[in-house]
C-alpha cells in the first residue's frame, strides 16, 4: 500500500488529485464538472525505474467486484460506457444479465459491432481443441451452434466430424431471389464452380459441370433426364467396382450395351397349343400376306412409325406366337405327307401285282 496524500477541491462538481508519498512519481486525478457532467480519471508520471510506463490498476489486489453504470433502471439504461481503439481480457467476458435482460426490449442487444474496416472480431489460439464460438440452448439442453478452432461448424451438435455438421434438422438454400420466381436458381458448388448441383424453380434439379450443364436433371414431374454432347460418347454406364468390367452402357445416340436383358411380360402364348385354338388355315394366311403386306397380330411398319418406338416385351410375345403357330402348321403338313407316302405305297403295290 502506497502512503499519499490527497487534496480534494470542490469547483461545481468533485475533483480529487491522489498522490503517492513513495518513489513513483505518478499522480491519479479524478474529476467531474457536474452531476451530468463528464467524470475524468487520469494517470500520469513514471514509475520507480523512471518508465512512463502508466497503468490504471483497479481491484489488482483485493479483487472485488466492480460496478460501473450498472443502475439500469435509469431511463438510460445505466448509461454508455465507451473505451479506447484497444480493450484487453485477462481471462473472462460475459455479456448479459439474465436478471434483467429481456426479449420485449428493443435495445436489449448483447454485441453490436460497427466498423468499416479491419475484423470485427478475431479469435488466436494455439489449441484446435478449443471452441471458438459455442452457443448453448440451456432449456432443452442443446448446442444449436459451435465455431471449432480447426474451422469446422457444428449445428445441432457440439462435436462436428466434418467443417459442417448439420444434427437433427435440414439445410435450406433459397438461391436467388429466394427462389420466389419461375427459373430462380438455388445452387450448391462442389470442388470449385465448375462443379454444382443446381434446383431451378419450376423445372427441377439439374446435376452438372460448366462444360455438360445439364448433364443430369430430375424434373419436377419425376421424369429423368441424361443429356449427352456427342451421339457417340458415353451418356449412362455401369461398371463393376471390383473388376471394372462394363455391365450396361448407353451410347448418346441410344445405342445399348448390355451383358443381359429380362423382361416381364403377360401372358405366354401356349395357348395356341389348345383344342380349340383357332388356326387360321394357309390359304386364309395366304390372302391376309397378299392383302395387308404383313403378319396377322403383327405391327404393320405404318403402324411402327405411329409408335415411339418397338415393344421389345409385346413383339417377343408376338414372333413366339407365330413360331408355335408355324410348328403347328409344320405338323399338319407332315400328317398330310405322311398320307400322301401311305397312299403312294399303296399304288405302288397295285402296280407291281397288275405288272405279274
Amino acid at each position: 500500500m502506497l502512503n499519499v496524500k490527497n487534496e480534494v477541491v470542490h469547483r461545481n462538481g468533485l475533483y480529487a488529485k491522489l498522490r503517492p508519498t513513495g518513489q513513483v512519481a505518478s499522480a491519479l486525478t479524478i474529476g467531474s464538472t457536474g452531476w451530468d457532467g463528464s467524470g475524468i480519471i487520469e494517470v500520469s508520471g513514471s514509475d520507480e525505474n523512471g518508465q512512463a510506463n502508466n497503468k490504471l490498476l483497479i481491484n489488482y489486489f483485493c479483487g472485488r467486484n466492480t460496478l460501473i453504470n450498472t443502475n439500469t433502471s435509469l431511463s438510460n439504461g445505466g448509461g454508455i460506457v465507451s473505451m479506447g481503439k484497444f480493450v484487453k481480457m485477462m481471462k473472462h467476458l460475459e455479456i448479459g444479465d439474465p436478471q434483467w435482460g429481456n426479449g420485449n426490449d428493443p435495445n436489449n442487444t448483447a454485441i453490436d459491432i460497427n466498423l468499416d474496416a479491419g475484423k470485427g472480431i478475431r479469435f488466436t489460439t494455439n489449441n484446435n481443441s478449443i471452441d471458438l464460438i459455442s452457443i448453448n440452448n440451456t432449456n432443452p439442453s442443446t448446442f444449436p451452434f459451435v465455431l471449432k478452432a480447426t474451422g469446422k461448424v457444428g449445428i445441432g451438435t457440439a462435436s462436428p466430424i466434418e467443417q459442417l455438421e448439420v444434427w437433427n434438422g435440414n439445410i435450406l438454400i433459397k438461391g436467388n431471389n429466394n427462389f420466389t420466381n419461375s427459373n430462380d436458381n438455388a445452387i450448391l458448388y462442389l470442388g470449385n464452380s465448375s462443379n454444382f448441383i443446381k434446383g431451378t424453380n419450376g423445372l427441377g434439379i439439374t446435376i452438372g459441370t460448366n462444360s455438360a450443364p445439364n448433364a443430369f436433371v430430375i424434373k419436377e414431374n419425376s421424369e429423368v433426364v441424361i443429356n449427352s454432347t456427342d451421339d457417340a460418347v458415353r451418356a449412362f454406364s455401369i461398371i463393376d467396382n471390383s473388376s471394372g468390367a462394363l455391365n450396361f452402357l448407353v451410347y448418346g445416340d441410344g445405342r445399348i450395351y448390355s451383358r443381359e436383358l429380362t423382361i416381364q411380360v403377360g401372358t405366354f402364348p401356349d395357348y395356341v397349343f389348345d383344342k380349340d385354338y383357332n388356326l387360321m388355315s394357309l390359304d386364309e394366311l395366304k390372302k391376309f400376306i397378299l392383302a395387308h403386306h404383313h403378319l396377322p397380330g403383327i405391327q404393320s411398319q405404318a403402324e411402327f412409325k405411329k409408335s415411339e418406338g418397338l415393344n421389345v416385351g409385346r413383339m417377343q410375345m408376338q414372333l413366339l406366337q407365330k413360331s408355335e403357330e408355324l410348328i403347328l402348321y409344320v405338323l399338319q403338313l407332315k400328317e398330310q405327307n405322311d398320307l400322301l407316302k401311305a397312299e403312294m405305297e399303296q399304288l405302288k403295290t397295285l402296280i407291281i401285282n397288275n405288272k405279274q
